[in-house]
């Protein structure tokens, strides 16, 4: 768990910085490692019979990025420059970059946009599970109106890296975070279907995912529409468009831009918000590139819909006949609560296979130059490194929260720490205190 959290400072470099692979990413790693484990001694220490602290993780978590903030910051490695001047610089620069780049004023401001990239990343894949575990403990009503809270969290997240992380990258380097977020929120989905009071909850979890899809293809048609309606224009006369155009100059030169462009928009309404900018894109070949960016978005959002879906099955079936007491509930489920499970995600599955080919069928319609199946290889094929690196960190924090050394008891009972000696573990965070203490 200790090298998870390393993971996407690590891919995010990889990714955004181009920082490669060497000794220092095992030193950053080492680091981290070293981190977590001071900071959850500490914790162990503090806390009454040296038990777990409550939200243990989570606490660790965060006090591991302050305190590897203040590391990182700390001015300790003498330099002597070319003038024969000796300066002070931060630990940072030798743990996030090799040799060659340590002093690279463009790479280091690089990477301190992947840091601010990786805190959004971790706010996010705390907030799902966080939101999940209270899911699991209210009643239907209470999960019909958390529902839309995790539509709610993804669209922050998307507006996240579109005003703080994308002016600072290209839009070829937003897929990944795109991907991660579609991944995080669907796998807390799967899982949430796993708890599911009633099946109408089920309808109004599928019928969002439905409603946004068909709002994405309605901005593609329409971005489609205006495309061709201004390819088929022919321009006015300059001197009849003088005043528009200088008052569009005068709205551009207002706004603060550096390395943007119209297609770093990714969530759901910004999409509606590129296609409502196609009409009044002045170059085709800018426009034709808006039209095809929401394209390759919305194909590779529906293609991690449908193998989420799929994937929590195989990890279901996994967790229910091998998994350990460790996980809590996923292992430790009836047959007849796991036959439920297995067919809420299923009927998930079948739901987003069906529209994943309805929305290949359009795309063919609306745009029959688009060749689905190599613009999905392609996005995977060019982010590998990064897209499995924040994949595999969104199922590990998942179950990380229901295990049973995480703390992570958002009933607020904490068991363990009013348990005695007749006191038994169940699983997960389960304790029976009313237990009498087995017979030697």
């Amino acid at each position: 768990m200790n090298l998870v959290l390393a993971m996407p400072f690590v891919a995010c470099n990889f990714e955004f910085a181009a920082i490669p692979f060497g000794w220092h990413t095992v030193f950053m790693m080492m680091n981290g490692v070293f981190m977590l484990t001071v900071t959850s001694v500490f914790l162990l220490a503090v806390t009454p019979k040296h038990a777990m602290f409550p939200l243990h993780i989570f606490v660790a978590d965060v006090l591991v990025l302050f305190l590897g903030n203040m590391i990182t910051s700390a001015k300790l490695i003498p330099v002597r420059d070319r003038f024969g001047d000796v300066k002070k610089w931060n630990i940072g620069s030798w743990l996030n970059l090799p040799a060659s780049m340590r002093f690279d004023a463009e790479k280091r401001h690089q990477i301190k946009q992947c840091l601010t990239a990786c805190v959004g990343v971790f706010v996010f894949v705390w907030m799902y599970p966080l939101l999940n575990s209270i899911f699991s403990h209210v009643n239907a009503i209470g999960q019909a109106v958390i529902v839309p809270l995790f539509f709610t969290i993804r669209f922050l997240f998307e507006t996240y890296i579109e005003r703080v992380v994308a002016p600072h990258f290209s839009a070829d380097k937003m897929p990944p975070l795109i991907i991660f977020g579609v991944f995080v929120h669907e796998v807390c989905l799967s899982l949430m279907l796993s708890s599911l009071e009633h099946v109408a909850v089920l309808g109004v979890l599928i019928g969002a995912d439905v409603l946004e899809n068909a709002y994405c293809l309605w901005s593609v048609m329409r971005a489609s529409n205006a495309l061709r309606k201004r390819l088929s224009v022919v321009s006015p006369l300059p001197s009849l468009t003088t005043k528009k155009n200088n008052q569009q100059q005068r709205r551009q030169a207002t706004r603060k831009r550096y390395l943007t462009s119209n297609t770093r928009r990714v969530s759901s309404t910004s999409i509606g918000a590129i296609a409502k900018n196609i009409g009044e894109e002045t170059d085709p070949r800018k426009a034709k590139q808006m039209v095809y960016y929401i394209a390759a978005t919305l194909l590779v959002r529906e293609f991690v819909e449908v193998f989420v879906p799929i994937q929590s099955l195989v990890v279901l079936h996994v967790l229910h006949r091998f998994g350990s007491r460790h996980v809590g509930e996923f292992a430790t489920q009836t047959d007849e609560e796991f036959a439920q499970s297995v067919r809420y995600v299923g009927l998930d599955a079948i739901v987003e296979v069906t529209v994943f080919v309805v929305t290949v069928a359009a795309l063919w319609w609306i745009l029959p130059d688009v060749k689905p199946a190599r613009i999905i290889l392609g996005v995977f094929k060019e982010h590998f490194v990064c897209v499995l690196a924040l994949a595999t960190l969104s199922w590990l924090m998942f179950f990380a929260y229901v295990h049973a050394y995480s703390g992570m008891d958002l009933s607020g009972h904490f068991d363990w720490l009013s348990c005695e000696a007749n006191s038994t573990w169940t699983n997960g965070l389960s304790w029976d205190v009313s237990a009498e203490s087995p017979s030697s």
